[in-house]
């Protein structure tokens, strides 16, 4: 594997602070911040925009692998515990779901080289895989029937698909103009 492409340039604390450890927190805080959104409907605005997905995703494209996964693994927890959401269950799917998402996305990206369309693809990619613990730990996970688990990734979360999409779309137009390559 080759060494991680260099993001952007530094800014205000060289070799501390750069875009894009300034774009993976911006990203990371997402999560937080939809929960102070008012709900439109039954179904939580996160599960929509899948905002939770976007730093695991951008890490990912550009071979942070350290820092995908400690998101992937820290996010869902610390926001259960500063928000109180997510639900204990739905935390540790969520934990789950985004380590196998950067699993997916670090998999194809090593087979056929980052792609706009890799973080759709490593989320519907996921969804069954989550849906199996969700049938061997339900008393650990959130009690979500199978079917509806794999057809609310489609139904409700493709606003977030699309999203997913276009960070992914962004950040490698971004590398391609900074000349870097993986």
């Amino acid at each position: 594997m080759k060494a991680p492409v260099q993001f952007a340039r530094t800014i205000a604390f060289p070799r501390v602070i750069s875009d894009f450890n300034v774009a993976v927190v911006g990203l990371a805080l997402l999560p937080f911040l939809v929960h102070f959104l008012p709900l439109s409907n039954d179904t939580p605005l996160g599960a929509r925009l899948l905002p939770i997905f976007y730093a695991p995703l951008l890490a990912a494209l550009y071979w942070r692998i350290g820092i995908a996964v400690s998101l992937a693994a820290l996010v869902p927890w610390i926001s259960h515990m500063l928000m109180g959401h997510p639900e204990p269950g739905m935390a540790g799917l969520l934990m789950v779901e985004l380590l196998l998402f950067v699993l997916w996305i670090l998999v194809l990206a090593s087979w056929l080289g980052p792609r706009w369309w890799m973080g759709p693809a490593a989320y519907l990619l996921t969804k069954p895989l989550s849906g199996i613990l969700l049938i061997l730990l339900r008393e650990l996970l959130v009690p979500i029937a199978y079917m509806d688990h794999l057809t609310g990734a489609v139904t409700r979360s493709w606003p977030g698909l699309i999203a997913l999409a276009i960070i992914g779309m962004l950040a490698l137009q971004f590398r391609n103009r900074r000349g870097g390559s993986r």
